[in-house]
């Protein structure tokens, strides 16, 4: 069994600084324009390494947080890289330098979502994102932020299952948030290995991680399709899912985003609302049923942004308890998204452009009610995936970790923008 590991700073710090003209790319739906973004950090190398090709997958997972005196985390899965697996990597300086801190799990296949609270912890379900042919629990993390040394570490005492898979259930894809009374939930996909079936569940822990209880609720349509995923999230006084559903009509297989919730004034164990709101267009919508991105913003509202033969972004609108109709981004080459709140309520989204070599990313002000031009983040051309990363709300500038590279080892690059 392999130790817990702190690595030193000094051996592990390797940055590159870049600078290169600001590019405004195509303007697509986007019809105000805003000034250029304000740049702290552009196109850094972070020296953070993985051989897994889902290194920060999936889209509507959280892998990068800020702490409110500055300190800033990511948890990147290095995929048996240098001997590591599940890592949580810090930075003091905004991004200029990266630190590895703790090997959350030796497993180098599982992948990870996280929030952090209001003490700076950041709390983390881990799981497998395939089909569910692998016996690999849903376990809790929680990693204690130290204001002192502006650190975190792994609390040993709060190391917990969510959910024990066997031979016949097996969960994964896992998603954690925490609502307004503290109770935390967990959703994830779960397989029946004996039936094939698949289905969406949802667990909770009224005592901070310690033990786990299954809410009695399941979600999405019973079948033998796997495209299904979830992200559990808080809003407001509510905590509620996104998910991606699927089922077959005769020889097509249709794809939906649904949402369903519950007011944290129930008990925990009540039944849920629940609604299918946006249904996928075209043939290939929503690939693997894991490319979107949710956030919830200061006033209950939610903002979600899907592939379907392009980007598209929907708004659940909270003065009108309902979903907006959605609107297409971009074109349908663009591809990947991550979606971001400011503290002032402005919209964030980030998407990889056509050729697959750059991070575009547009504003949307929430003053003007109005979406400005898209805009180059990343500055150079890469190759490989370009799939982001960026936290569901940012405090002053926002932190965008993106993996690049074909063929591993993949790396990240970095950038700190508003």
């Amino acid at each position: 069994m392999k130790t817990l590991i702190f690595f030193s700073r000094k051996f592990l710090i390797r940055n590159l600084c870049v600078s290169a003209a600001f590019l405004i790319g195509t303007v697509l739906f986007i019809s105000t324009a805003w000034a250029d973004f304000t740049f702290v950090h552009r196109d850094l190398q972070t020296g953070i390494y993985s051989n897994a090709n889902s290194m920060i997958s999936f889209r509507y997972m959280r892998h990068i947080w800020t702490s409110n005196d500055g300190a800033m985390a990511a948890v990147v899965q290095q995929g048996g890289y240098e001997g590591y697996g599940l890592v949580l990597f810090n930075t003091l300086d905004d991004g200029l330098n990266w630190a590895a801190e703790v090997e959350i799990s030796e497993d180098t296949q599982v992948a990870s979502d996280g929030i952090i609270d209001l003490n700076n912890d950041i709390l983390l379900v881990t799981s497998l994102l395939g089909d569910g042919d692998d016996i690999v629990n849903v376990n809790f993390v929680r990693l204690t932020y130290d204001p002192i040394s502006h650190a975190w570490s792994k609390d040993l005492s709060a190391q917990t299952t969510v959910f024990r898979s066997g031979r016949k259930f097996r969960a994964t894809r896992a998603t954690i948030a925490e609502d307004s009374n503290g109770v935390l939930w967990s959703a994830f996909r779960l397989k029946n290995s004996v039936s094939g079936i698949f289905q969406i569940r949802v667990y909770y822990s009224e005592d901070g991680g310690t033990t786990w209880n299954d809410s009695g609720n399941s979600f999405g349509i019973r079948n033998y399709l796997a495209d299904k995923s979830v992200k559990v999230i808080a809003v407001g006084s509510r905590i509620a899912i996104i998910y991606n559903d699927v089922r077959a009509k005769g020889s097509i297989v249709e794809s939906f985003k649904a949402w369903a919730y519950r007011e944290d004034s129930q008990a925990l164990d009540d039944g849920w609302n629940k609604k299918y709101f946006a249904k996928m267009t075209t043939a290939d919508g929503d690939p693997y049923g894991s490319h979107w991105s949710v956030a919830a913003d200061y006033s209950g509202n939610i903002h979600l942004s899907y592939e379907d033969g392009g980007i598209r972004y929907i708004r659940f609108n909270s003065g009108t308890d309902s979903w907006e109709p959605s609107s297409k981004m971009t074109r349908q080459d663009w591809h990947y998204s991550s979606i971001s709140v400011a503290p002032n309520n402005d919209i964030y989204l980030l998407v990889r452009n056509s050729d697959g070599t750059k991070v575009m990313g547009s504003m949307y002000s929430y003053a003007s009610q109005s979406w400005g031009e898209w805009a180059a983040v990343s500055s150079q051309s890469y190759s490989g995936y370009l799939r982001m990363s960026s936290p569901e709300r940012f405090i002053d500038y926002m932190p965008v970790l993106y993996q690049i590279q074909q063929n591993p080892p993949y790396g990240l690059m970095y950038d700190l923008f508003r």
